[in-house]
């Protein structure tokens, strides 16, 4: 519950920007640096393990995390408005999807679509917001139009759809500006 606290305290100007969040990593990171130093005990696990591990971490975090009301915008997740897990359940979750992240991504093949979508980390990260945005919009009129498309099973398929394709428009873009931007090299928009 202290993650509350810390949270309110941000959002109402008491903690500065980037202190708040480093109280929250600090103990996560540490947990994540230390498995990726034991990482050769988890190198014959198979790699569907660390594939259902992310999944139910995901599912724990929906089940049991509340929807924050911190800020204006309600997440159940997100370090930038500091809308991270309140319950210790949902910290071990958290840190537990990292964890199935991190393994996943070393044991799959480099040569794959993973990597091409590592790759391109940087332009996904600097277009994901201005993308996601606009899939949000869209999802906010058709909710508002038809209430029918509010469940939860068409807001997880929208959100998986959105994401991919996220992704994939930001890959795309970063493309289109190092073909014709040559600039655009000092922002990172290439591969």
């Amino acid at each position: 519950m202290i993650i509350k606290h810390i949270a309110i305290a941000h959002v109402a100007g008491h903690i500065p920007f980037g202190l708040d969040v480093a109280l929250y990593l600090s103990p996560y990171v540490l947990f994540v640096v230390y498995c990726y130093n034991i990482r050769e005990r988890f190198a014959s696990w198979p790699l569907i393990i660390f594939f259902l591990l992310a999944i139910l971490s995901v599912l724990s975090i929906y089940i049991f995390e509340p929807i924050k009301t911190t800020s204006f915008i309600l997440y159940r997740l997100d370090l930038a408005q500091l809308s991270v897990p309140y319950t210790f359940f949902g910290y071990i979750s958290m840190a537990s999807l990292s964890f199935a992240i991190l393994f996943f991504f070393l044991k799959i093949k480099p040569i794959s679509i993973f990597s091409l979508v590592g790759k391109y980390t940087l332009p996904i990260y600097i277009l994901h917001s201005f993308i996601l945005a606009r899939f949000h919009n869209v999802l906010g009129r058709v909710v508002a139009i038809y209430p029918i498309f509010s469940n939860g099973f068409f807001l997880l398929f929208y959100s998986i759809v959105s994401f991919v394709l996220t992704i994939f428009l930001a890959i795309v873009l970063s493309k289109f500006f190092a073909k014709h931007i040559k600039t655009s090299r000092f922002v990172g928009m290439i591969g």
